[in-house]
């Protein structure tokens, strides 16, 4: 009985924890793309310039 529910944690919590992993590469993804999408939109003179 103790060791079934200490396994129901367990199977809880990993997927919580995959739930987490799963947002937080959304997230990071979101980001990169946000930031290629800012990079883009500054012109190459623009980059030159600040060279």
């Amino acid at each position: 009985m103790f060791c079934i529910k200490i396994f129901g944690l367990m199977h809880q919590w990993i997927q919580f924890m995959w739930i987490n992993m799963i947002l937080i590469i959304n997230i990071i993804i979101i980001m990169f793309l946000k930031l290629i999408m800012i990079l883009k939109t500054i012109s190459p003179v623009d980059r030159c310039l600040e060279i």
